[in-house]
């Protein structure tokens, strides 16, 4: 996914990359995003809003600290005028979904939600790449316009569903499946996929659910020691969660509990004490560390293996300042 955002940030720096840096199935309980294709091997997900309003990062004062940046940048007040876009009052959330691999192509799409005035944003956009000189095609699609740029040799598709929706993506049907709706009520995630998503419930400020594809597998066989686990892996889930303590946690579903007791071993065997030893030269530090390591929560149960961390102000204050 980083590869198709760096690919892609010049035609898409408004809708994604620019914006971002702004701002420094099984029933489930949260719905993916509409607009992405049933077909997805990844997909993942940022709450901008709830990142802003989150208890943990007011009392470190990161979103005032992020608000004075943003007003202090002459670059960041130019684009918020040309654009119309407040990164602090305008974004709500950013999905992207993908699949495929940097070696064979990515099919990616990256749907970002918020308060948007088109005619500003595309006239930025024209005249920032007439700037550097990338060409800029628009494409008529039921009424819709839909512009495209290559970049890098692979071309991107950008379209305004509404004024509170924008689509890109590296495959024009995205672009216009979108336009017309996105999934149907009978297309539907793959198993491992709603499995994964069973486990977001829209309250993570970020989240993220990955299928483990015959190409990862492959990856994961180079090594004896991960061959086994990436015949059984089924997908990973990754969330996390701001309130007044931060909240981490990793999840891997498996296809038998073998597997899922195979993986507990060797993170709290070898993992965990791998990373103590990483910290291990810095005594103040290391003792901090060690203490949020120690008080990872691993668990097996069935055909899951879950990783929880939980940080409290007071935990984060000392992995700041290790010598208070």
């Amino acid at each position: 996914m980083l590869h198709f955002v760096k690919k892609t940030w010049l035609f898409t720096a408004l809708a994604i990359a620019t914006l971002g840096g702004l701002v420094a199935s099984p029933a489930r309980a949260v719905d993916v995003d509409k607009l992405i294709p049933a077909d997805v091997e990844s997909v993942f997900g940022i709450q901008f809003k709830q990142i802003l309003e989150a208890p943990i990062l007011k009392k470190f004062g990161i979103d005032g600290l992020a608000r004075l940046a943003v007003e202090s940048s002459d670059d960041a007040q130019k684009l918020i005028k040309a654009t119309g876009i407040n990164p602090f009052n305008d974004l709500d959330s950013i999905t992207i979904g993908s699949s495929g691999n940097p070696e064979k192509g990515i099919k990616a799409v990256v749907i970002l939600r918020g308060k948007f005035n088109p005619a500003k944003i595309t006239k930025t956009i024209e005249e920032k790449a007439k700037e550097v000189g990338t060409e800029i095609k628009v494409i008529n699609e039921g009424g819709k316009s839909i512009w495209t740029a290559a970049a890098q040799g692979q071309e991107v598709f950008l379209s305004f569903v509404d004024n509170n929706a924008i689509v890109a993506s590296t495959v024009k049907d995205h672009v216009i499946s979108a336009l017309k709706g996105g999934r149907g009520s009978s297309e539907k995630f793959a198993g491992p996929m709603e499995a994964g998503l069973s486990k977001i419930t829209g309250k993570e400020v970020l989240w993220s659910v990955s299928v483990i594809t015959e190409e990862a597998r492959k990856q994961m066989a180079t090594q004896e020691q991960f061959k086994e686990i990436g015949e059984n892996l089924n997908s990973i889930t990754l969330t996390l969660g701001l309130t007044d303590v931060v909240k981490a946690t990793l999840t891997a579903y498996t296809k038998d509990d073998k597997t899922a007791t195979k993986i507990k071993d060797l993170l709290t065997d070898q993992g965990i004490p791998f990373a103590k030893l990483m910290v291990s030269g810095d005594p103040k530090n290391a003792r901090n560390v060690g203490k949020v390591l120690d008080a990872l929560k691993v668990e097996a149960k069935d055909k899951e293996i879950s990783v929880q961390i939980r940080a409290t102000e007071e935990d984060i204050r000392k992995l700041i300042n290790p010598g208070e």
